[in-house]
């Protein structure tokens, strides 16, 4: 992946999705044990592209992780089913959290590479954002996901029990 892909500032969803597109395919390539997705519901995200399923499927593997925290995780099943079917297989390593009520409106688009990068959006509503590659806003990332994730709890099972 060119690393001019992984700076700068996003404006729009397009850029945004781009971005998404970009940090996937850096995260195949740069080793990262861990990878970090937060939105409210990831309607936004490109995760049901062919190609981003494509690069979850290069980057995971039996050390590897994934954290997608949601304040709700119904758009996700309706817009991307085709990720919510890959990540079947694979929930031993994935995680997929309910952020806690409380903590709903500090939730924005994070996609986060522990050590490496990330893709962050201040503005939601517009997608605006930046990527961050800096050692100083890589740990602000890490500690704004890390305290979302203390407060969160299980969300998006494989399967639904029912009579």
């Amino acid at each position: 992946m060119d690393e001019p892909l992984l700076q700068g500032r996003i404006d729009g969803r397009v850029a945004f999705e781009q971005g998404v597109r970009a940090f996937m395919a850096a995260a195949v390539t740069c080793g990262c044990p861990t990878l970090w997705l937060v939105d409210a519901d990831f309607a936004r995200w490109p995760l049901g592209e062919r190609d981003v399923v494509d690069a979850f499927a290069q980057w995971i593997g039996p050390r590897r992780r994934l954290v997608l925290m949601a304040a709700s995780f119904e758009q996700l099943r309706k817009r991307h089913p085709r990720w919510v079917r890959w990540h079947a297989p694979w929930v031993h390593g994935i995680e997929c959290r309910l952020v806690h009520e409380d903590d709903r409106p500090r939730v924005h688009a994070l996609a986060l590479a522990p050590g490496h990068h990330a893709l962050q959006l201040a503005d939601d509503l517009r997608c605006r954002g930046q990527f961050v590659s800096d050692a100083m806003g890589l740990q602000a990332c890490a500690e704004s996901v890390e305290a979302l994730y203390a407060r969160s709890e299980a969300g998006l099972p494989v399967t639904t029990l029912g009579l």
